[in-house]
């Protein structure tokens, strides 16, 4: 199915369109229609007055013959073939005719011609077709009597000549008011579709954290989707934090067992049995590892998605403050070059657990510089991580995000700092990325959407983030 046929606009105008050009159609031949029989009313109204001429006009004699004294006043009468005509008959004789008929005569059809008023459609001259109004009376002065028949006529051609005019006229009226009716109808739908519009931004700043639920005054019919969507937007917030809180108490629970683990194989390696001492030892540090992973994406997830902007550079500046109570922390130049109203909307826990996770590798590895830098193109916040250490092989750089991944086993820790980072940004909808300076030193890159709006204030910010 493609976009289109799936736009509520596009059914809507098409509806329209369809139900216009259905009604023009039927009004123009209603219309049509009406206007003929409105014309031929008018010319046999016309015809019917000029018969009551000739029949006022006759003359019976005592003989029971006839004659008229009186003819239609129109000089149209007068002229050859001027497309009106009139025609008087008794039995199969012309008794008299107009002179515009010429030589030649009108051909009536075999009816009952006493009987009232009769219309035809009969061929005059030329073959034209002609309206024919008819009409009988009956003499009775003689032994014999005598039906007199007039008949008035008038070429078609003039009614159809008029009815086309009018189709042409009335085709036109219907297709500016059919254009009319449209455009109002477009205007309707697009004033009916704006709460529609309205809630798709709406759900835009939700989504980038302008706004925590969807408020405002909206149409009825849209009242109860934005009630449905709070809801369930309630239901993801008590399910996340209840996840949260139950992959907290998981890794707080396995905390102890994994310790009293590592005190054994202590003790074991201490009694002379290295090997299953070693061995439980490593298996204590996998466990170790999984939970320290899954209680930072349980800390950092939660809450992401629908959350205010948090501004980048004081966030930074707390971690790196953290930093530097750790080993080597204070030996380290550390260099922040990030605007100070610059921020991105993701919650501040999870982007402390990335950029923490991002500058503690960088403490590790530095051999005395460590710089932060941002940078924003195309509506994204590029911020980078440089260190001056000896950087990473080409080759392993494509699995530094891998669970577990310790290039250097000397240097402590666990190997999940950069997957969990990589996690996190995956769950973000950014992007992350590594590489190496040329002078051999180690980059770390992160891309985020930026937050709309400026002047976010930035006092007082303290990041959740664990040293």
């Amino acid at each position: 199915m493609s976009m289109s046929s799936r736009s509520i606009r596009f059914r809507l105008v098409s509806t329209a369109l369809i139900a216009i050009l259905g009604s023009m159609t039927i009004a123009v031949y209603a219309l049509t229609v009406l206007f003929e029989h409105h014309v031929e009313r008018r010319v046999v109204a016309a015809l019917e007055a000029d018969m009551r001429q000739l029949m006022a006009g006759l003359t019976v004699a005592e003989s029971a013959s006839v004659s008229l004294q009186r003819r239609p006043a129109d000089p149209r009468y007068d002229q050859p073939l001027s497309g009106v005509y009139w025609q008087v008959t008794t039995g199969t004789a012309v008794l008299e005719r107009s002179r515009s008929l010429w030589d030649e005569t009108l051909a009536l059809p075999a009816d009952d011609p006493t009987k009232g008023l009769h219309e035809h459609v009969i061929p005059g001259p030329k073959g034209r077709p002609l309206v024919a109004v008819e009409r009988a009376i009956r003499i009775d002065r003689s032994e014999k009597p005598v039906t007199v028949r007039f008949v008035v006529a008038q070429d078609r051609a003039d009614t159809i000549a008029a009815i086309a005019s009018f189709n042409r006229e009335i085709m036109l009226m219907l297709l500016v008011l059919g254009t009319l009716l449209l455009l109002a109808f477009g205007i309707s739908v697009s004033v009916g579709l704006q709460p529609l519009t309205r809630l798709r931004n709406d759900l835009a700043d939700l989504h980038h954290g302008g706004i925590r639920r969807l408020g405002g005054q909206y149409p009825a019919e849209v009242a109860l989707l934005v009630s449905d969507l709070n809801k369930l937007l309630d239901a993801r917030d008590r399910v996340a934090e209840r996840n949260r809180r139950r992959a907290a108490d998981l890794a707080h629970g396995l905390k102890t067992p994994i310790t009293a683990i590592s005190t054994i194989a202590e003790e074991l390696r201490d009694a002379g049995q290295s090997d299953i001492g070693k061995e439980l030892t490593d298996y204590a540090a996998i466990m170790q590892r999984h939970v320290e992973r899954e209680l930072a994406l349980a800390r950092s997830v939660h809450g992401t998605h629908s959350v205010a902007p948090t501004p980048v550079q004081p966030l930074v500046a707390a971690i790196v403050r953290s930093l530097e109570r750790l080993p080597r922390g204070q030996e380290i130049e550390w260099t922040i070059e990030i605007p100070a109203r610059l921020a991105v909307p993701v919650d501040p826990t999870a982007l402390a657990e990335v950029i923490g996770g991002l500058l503690d590798n960088a403490r590790k590895w530095a051999r005395g510089r460590v710089s932060i830098r941002s940078t924003e193109t195309d509506g994204r916040v590029h911020l980078s991580v440089t260190d001056d250490g000896p950087g990473v092989a080409p080759e392993k750089l494509t699995s530094l995000a891998s669970r577990g991944v310790r290039l250097d086993q000397k240097q402590p820790g666990s190997g999940l700092g950069l997957a969990i980072a990589s996690e996190i940004m995956s769950e973000l909808g950014g992007s992350i990325s590594f590489s190496n300076t040329p002078a051999g030193g180690f980059v770390a890159s992160i891309a985020l959407p930026v937050a709309n709006g400026a002047g976010i204030a930035t006092a007082g910010i303290q990041p959740p983030f664990r040293s």
